[in-house]
This record gives C-alpha cells, sequence and structure tokens, in this order.
C-alpha cells in the first residue's frame, strides 16, 4: 500500500497522499528491463544486458523520466487538488502519517472529500505504480531507439492512465449526504 489519507487540521484539508519510494521504483524498472534484455539478442545470440538493461550508472537518468512520470501523471489529478498546498513532490523525504517513518519518495496530495468506496484507494494506488513503471520504461526505450518498445510502453501508460482518471472519478464527486 502505497497511499494514506491525512486528517484535516485548522490549516488544512483532509488529503489523500499516494508515495511511492524512490529505491522500489528504481528496482522495479530495473527488473523489467533486464527480463527485456534477456531476450534481445545480439548476431551472436548473446543476450544484450548490458546495452538494454537499467544499470545502477543509469540511476540519474531514471530519476529524470521518474520526476516527468509525477508531474505528467499527477498533473492529471489538477481538479482534485483544490486546497492542497504542493500537491506534487519528487524525490522528497516524506514523514508518513505516524510521524516516526520517512520514505524518500515522489507522488502527490489529492484533496480527500471522504465521498467514496475505500476499496477504490487500493486500486487507483496500483495503477499509478503501473503508470509511474510504464512511463518510464517508455522514455527509456526511446533513448535506446528502441521505437516498438516505446510504443508499447506508451501504450500501456496512456491505459493504465485512464483507467485512473476513470478511478479518480469517485474522489472528484462531492460529498452528498
Amino acid at each position: 500500500m502505497s497511499y494514506e489519507r491525512i486528517d484535516a487540521t485548522d490549516d488544512t484539508v483532509a488529503k489523500i497522499r499516494f508515495y511511492y519510494t524512490t529505491d522500489k521504483i528504481i528496482n522495479s524498472v530495473r527488473l523489467r528491463s533486464a527480463y527485456r534484455a534477456k531476450s534481445v539478442k545480439n548476431d551472436a545470440g548473446e543476450s544484450q544486458l548490458d546495452d538494454v538493461a537499467i544499470s545502477q550508472d543509469e540511476k540519474d537518468m531514471v530519476l529524470e523520466m521518474l520526476e516527468q512520470a509525477v508531474y505528467d501523471i499527477f498533473g492529471e489529478m489538477f481538479k482534485i487538488t483544490d486546497g492542497v498546498d504542493d500537491p506534487i513532490f519528487f524525490n522528497t523525504e516524506v514523514t508518513l502519517k505516524d510521524g516516526t517513518t520517512k520514505v524518500t519518495a515522489s507522488g502527490g496530495l489529492i484533496a480527500d472529500n471522504d465521498a467514496f468506496n475505500e476499496n477504490v484507494l487500493p486500486n487507483i494506488d496500483k495503477k499509478i505504480l503501473n503508470c509511474i513503471r510504464y512511463f518510464i520504461l517508455k522514455e527509456w526505450y526511446v533513448a535506446l531507439s528502441m521505437g516498438d518498445d516505446a510504443t508499447l510502453n506508451f501504450n500501456m501508460y496512456k491505459d493504465y492512465l485512464r483507467q485512473v482518471k476513470n478511478l479518480t472519478f469517485q474522489l472528484r464527486k462531492p460529498l452528498m449526504s
């Protein structure tokens, strides 16, 4: 679970924070790119792990792609950030609601109107995570001039982003009593 509900205070509205730890994102896209690299062969039939898989050396590039992803994805949710200061954050130390746990993460905050089925939050969370993954992989394969892989990942990204938009409709409606 990469989200938490934050209660309102005298100064702030209630919020939902979706946060994705930097190391977990990087490890996830490194793993996915390594599996893809296993099936990319050179003329001698050798896997191209060194040329195609994301390595630790490319961390700075992946961070740049992560920043693009977060701003792109959470930019789609600006209509539900009314009253939320600094709704998008990137590679920032975040203190979780428990007050003691700190994580380096990227993500976004949206207003919590408490007008939705609680079961929708885990689904939105997983879809945002997939959006981030596919956005980064799309950018990675663009950088490698692997057009088919870039297109495949871009299409997956667009599909998950569409699903996020549809699911967040519940979060957009005002509290109805």
